[in-house]
Parts: C-alpha cells; sequence; structure tokens
C-alpha cells in the first residue's frame, strides 16, 4: 500500500504495487471492498486492467455472483491489449461459470 501511494514511483510500479497489494488483501476482502480497492486500475485502460478484472472476477465467482464474474471475463476476452495468456485463463473460468455451480456433496 505504501508503495502504491509513492510519488516517486512512476504511475506502472504503483499500479504493479496497488495490485500486489489487493492479491494479498484478497482472501479477507469481499468482493465489492476489492473492487474499490482496485478501481483505480479499471478507470484507466493500462497493463494491469485486466488482471484487476480478472481478481474482481475470480473474488464474484467465489461468491457465487457468476452474472458479475461472467461479465468481467467477457470483457477481458474481447480487450485485443490483454495478454493472450490472461485471456486463455478467463476462458477457462468462463467454461466453469457456464457449468453453474457444483451442488455440494451433503
Amino acid at each position: 500500500d505504501a508503495l502504491s501511494a509513492d510519488k516517486d514511483l512512476s504511475d506502472l510500479l504503483r499500479d504493479i504495487a496497488r495490485y500486489r497489494a489487493a492479491v494479498l488483501a484478497s482472501s479477507q476482502l469481499d468482493t465489492k471492498a476489492l473492487t474499490q480497492r482496485l478501481d483505480p486500475l479499471l478507470a484507466k485502460p493500462g497493463p494491469m486492467t485486466g488482471l484487476a478484472q480478472e481478481l474482481i472476477g475470480l473474488s464474484a465467482m467465489q461468491a457465487g455472483d457468476y452474472d458479475q464474474a461472467g461479465r468481467l471475463f467477457d470483457a477481458i476476452t474481447i480487450d485485443r491489449t490483454a495478454p493472450q495468456s490472461l485471456r486463455q485463463r478467463v476462458e477457462i473460468y468462463l467454461g466453469l461459470i457456464r457449468g453453474g455451480p457444483v451442488p455440494s456433496a451433503s
């Protein structure tokens, strides 16, 4: 968090720090809080935007919000600036979403 606020660093390094801090905190944040934390990366197109969308989408998927996760993942698949490896990962996530929730084995 301190690095993401350090004005002496380039925007890219601050964005990387913001993303990395969100990854570290993601297991303790709900999707809304995670989205707020990553909002600066979503507000402007850049190299970290797709990764932020992926992390929020995974959080939404874990929370059972398949609609939100699907929208985020769809946005990544059509973003030609997103790395191919990221687009391939979200295609897998979209396959899981299309399959729907797995019933508990109770």
